[in-house]
């Protein structure tokens, strides 16, 4: 079942013209039910139909689109590329437990079991230095010059 159309926005309009359902639908060469069905939602309008019904209504194409929920080249550079404020944003409240109310020192930090496993059994000589490259320049090594 497809979205109902504003049912109040075509009376209206239909008043104004001095019109109803059923000369709208003989206009468009259909039974009244089918309007009545295009307003429940039961049928989708036909873009064939718009301009029909604009002529009818005596309104401007664009109207109906709209009343269609057609999103329109006015339309979208109305609303589609309006600049929107910043939403608000508030962080919600967090839940504690119980025992969470109830804990409120700090635990203390403590370091993972293997810490300091391998102390002692790694020496490195004197006069090496670590963030030296471990290799000579790589074509030195293999024999290719430049």
């Amino acid at each position: 079942m497809e979205h109902p159309l504003d049912q109040k926005w075509l009376e209206e309009h239909l008043s104004k013209v001095d019109s109803n359902r059923a000369r709208l639908a003989r206009t468009l060469g259909r039974d009244r039910s089918a309007v009545t069905r295009l307003l429940n939602g039961e049928r989708k309008l036909k873009l064939a139909e718009i301009p029909t019904i604009a002529e009818h209504l005596r309104v401007p194409v664009d109207a109906v689109l709209e009343w269609a929920g057609i999103p329109t080249a006015e339309f979208n550079a109305r609303k589609g590329l309006a600049e929107m404020a910043q939403a608000e944003f508030k962080q919600p409240p967090v839940a504690q437990t119980a025992t969470q109310q109830t804990t409120t020192k700090q635990l203390p930090q403590r370091r993972h079991p293997a810490f300091g496993a391998l102390k002692g059994l790694i020496t490195i000589k004197p006069g090496v230095d670590l963030t030296e490259p471990a290799f000579e320049d790589w074509r030195k090594l293999y024999g290719e010059d430049e």
